[in-house]
């Protein structure tokens, strides 16, 4: 039986390593876009950091300690905050970092059956579901999946930049 902490704890790894990859030498085009419809790298970036809200890590760390029972999840939704569009690359970086530690210190004391066994129940605002779902499925898929469809979106602008 595959040890899902483990891969866990590697995805944490290889996505932080693989997102601070992408976003080297983009200080100056974290806005940029290449059309009106598309997203710029700092959308993606607070769009992954706060999908679900306040985050995976403190849903998961509120799951796991039963002090979360529910929580809403909406798609398509940017969060960009007057505070974040003032972060330069350095306090993105920041920002993903701590989001990257408080995931590992969020996940590192639970057996692998609590991440198996504890489930809340998830409210889709925009697409209109309601589901019980997992702690592995929130680390599992709105973590590691949800970011790396991002991780593609972020190389993507980044060749579009030819950087």
């Amino acid at each position: 039986m595959t040890n899902q902490k483990a891969q866990h704890l590697e995805n944490i790894s290889d996505i932080r390593a693989e997102l601070f990859q992408i976003l080297e030498g983009m200080d100056y085009c974290l806005d940029w876009r290449p059309d009106p419809e598309s997203w710029s790298a700092r959308e993606v970036i607070t769009h992954i950091l706060n999908t679900p809200p306040p985050g995976v890590p403190a849903i998961l760390r509120g799951m796991l300690a039963g002090e979360i029972e529910e929580y809403d999840l909406w798609a398509d939704q940017k969060y960009l905050t007057p505070e974040a569009q003032d972060w330069d690359l350095a306090q993105v970086r920041e920002q993903l970092g701590n989001y990257f530690e408080a995931l590992a210190e969020s996940l590192a004391p639970a057996a692998e059956s609590d991440l198996t066994d504890t489930s809340v129940m998830v409210h889709q605002r925009n697409r209109l579901w309601d589901e019980p779902r997992t702690a592995q499925w929130l680390v599992e898929r709105l973590f590691a999946g949800h970011w790396r469809e991002h991780l593609a979106q972020l190389r993507e602008l980044r060749d579009t930049l030819g950087i």
